[in-house]
């Protein structure tokens, strides 16, 4: 899981073979942490793989 489907869980990554129970799986995951009041930590922190709208990837205009 990246950082940013912490926020949203349906955001896809690039390489999910089936998107919809990945998304499914997060949600589950994220619904089970909420419910025992864990911590969630994620270790893709380094690069985001989508780009927020109206921002520029090195090298690209908006």
């Amino acid at each position: 899981m990246h950082a940013v489907q912490l926020g949203d869980p349906s955001v896809p990554y690039s390489h999910e073979r089936d998107r919809e129970t990945a998304r499914a799986s997060r949600e589950a995951l994220l619904a089970r942490a909420r419910e025992h009041g864990a911590l969630v930590a994620t270790a893709h922190l380094t690069r985001a793989f989508v780009e927020p709208p109206g921002e520029a990837s090195p090298g690209r205009p908006c």
